[in-house]
């Protein structure tokens, strides 16, 4: 497949995915996946699959994906994508289900090429109570590998019953009560203190890391919550590491102060970091401490372990988060909070020192854009981003940043908006320096609805340590609208 067509493709998907999201049908679904090779092409055996997925009224559906490496000695491998599918009843239990998805990525030096992956699938499901089970076959194909192969999966699918409405509402007549509420977003930084750990395939001793992530989190009434957060590597060793879990936390009310702890498990790898087949869990107790009514900080100790890798390490961290919703409800009484989420394809423009002095390629980057704006305020918003490569030669490299945004209307249906942002990048033979990356953007959105955004942009990434890249870039793509309760 040549460069233009993998561009085409991607690009094609995610403004598919996102033009169906003007359906009025609001349910979400998340789906766990398996997948187990049947050929034996590289030392990556199978991948885990986490996905939240969007279904309409007509049996269609689309959503983000997340494939990471989970059998053999690839963990490290991440590819993020958009999967489009559509589900057919065959009775009142049995369905079909078919999609395909285009996403890119790499890592774990599976991916020496462009990391560009197309994988279509077929399963048949069974409904149950609150969930549904399917099991089916896939084809695996990255460019720039020696994937390309048959694959046996199996999947776990089932309802967010997420508080939450396509478009920009302020109000809402349904009743949230029972459904699971976003409760709250956070940003930190970790700092992995490695404990007798070597690099992969190595006898070179790995050294201690700075992580920095975002983390969402949900719950109902009581005192449990559940997240999901990702993060990378942004300084000290294992330049290009990243990982993502997903956990659970008790908290223990002690006046306006909470004690904590919580168990997670996720994929790692990537950097040089022994993570083995990529499955890694993590234990953390810590305090959370107000600043104001809706923000705190979250300070806690913790041990993270590679399941069946070299890799353990003691882990403090910092996190800054900020309560969603109103904090002084009427009991009954609902609030809100706006959000948007892009979904595109950006391009880094080749200049000098976009790539490592040995690396043996050259030429432009495209990527995989997902970014999340919460809308703290009317025109000012809090955002998170994300990039995963599928053109120029950089099989693996990634970036994760998180910023501020500000909205300029024009008129009524165009908006500008220059964002910033700070974050760790890495892979691919990419000269991020370390990993630590600045990012400025000018964007242009023009709504087609009250849900839905057409957006292009551009600005300037760079490495904020000396001697790394320093690019131009473009984006373009579609902006889903949306609203949570609280």
């Amino acid at each position: 497949m040549n460069k233009f067509q993998n561009y085409t493709l991607a690009l094609s998907s995610a403004l598919v995915a996102m033009s169906c999201s003007v359906s009025a049908d609001d349910d979400l679904e998340y789906r766990i996946s398996f997948d187990a090779f049947t050929q034996s092409e590289s030392t990556m055996k199978g991948m885990v699959g986490v996905s939240i997925l969007k279904r309409l009224d007509n049996g269609f559906y689309w959503g983000p994906t997340l494939y990471s490496a989970a059998l053999g000695d690839a963990g490290g491998l991440f590819i993020g994508g958009v999967e489009l599918g559509k589900t057919t009843d065959i009775s009142d239990n049995l369905f079909l289900d078919a999609n395909i998805y285009f996403g890119g990525g790499g890592g774990s030096g599976q991916i020496p090429g462009d990391g560009f992956m197309v994988r279509p699938r077929v399963a048949i499901g069974r409904k149950f109570d609150n969930f549904a089970l399917t099991g089916g076959v896939s084809w695996t194909k990255i460019s720039g590998s020696d994937i390309s192969t048959p694959g046996i999966e199996v999947a776990f699918m089932k309802p967010m019953n997420l508080a939450f409405s396509s478009g920009t509402s302020k109000s809402s007549s349904v009743d949230y009560s029972e459904k699971t509420k976003f409760n709250s977003i956070k940003f930190f930084g970790k700092y992995y203190n490695v404990m007798n750990s070597l690099k992969h395939n190595s006898t070179t001793p790995l050294t201690d890391m700075h992580i920095m992530g975002a983390e969402l989190t949900f719950s109902k009434d009581g005192p449990w919550e559940y997240f999901m957060d990702m993060s990378g590597a942004f300084g000290g060793d294992g330049e290009g590491y990243a990982e993502w879990f997903l956990g659970t936390r008790y908290y223990h009310n002690m006046g306006k102060t909470r004690l904590f702890a919580d168990v997670s498990m996720g994929l790692a790898g990537g950097g040089a970091v022994d993570t083995g087949k990529g499955f890694v869990a993590s234990a953390n107790a810590g305090i959370s401490l107000p600043i104001s009514k809706s923000v705190f900080i979250d300070t806690s100790i913790g041990y993270t372990s590679a399941l069946n890798g070299n890799f353990k390490a003691v882990s403090p961290m910092i996190k800054l988060g900020k309560r969603l919703g109103s904090t002084s409800n009427t009991s009954g009484s609902i609030s809100s909070n706006n959000w948007e989420l892009f979904v595109g394809v950006s391009h880094i423009f080749e200049n000098a020192h976009l790539r490592k002095p040995n690396a043996s390629n050259s030429g432009a980057l495209s990527l995989i854009t997902f970014q999340l704006n919460y809308m703290a305020g009317e025109k000012f918003y809090i955002t998170s981003l994300a990039h995963t490569i599928f053109d120029g030669n950089a099989g693996g490299f990634a970036i994760g940043a998180f910023g501020l945004g500000y909205k300029v209307p024009i008129s009524d249906r165009i908006t500008v908006s220059p964002e910033v942002f700070f974050g760790g990048a890495g892979g691919g033979a990419i000269n991020t320096q370390g990993g630590l990356i600045g990012i400025s953007k000018m964007n242009f959105d023009y709504d087609l609805s009250e849900k839905l955004a057409l957006r292009f942009g551009g600005g300037w990434m760079q490495s904020l340590r000396s001697g790394g890249m320093k690019s131009k870039t473009i984006e373009a793509g579609l902006k889903f609208k949306f609203t949570t309760f609280h």
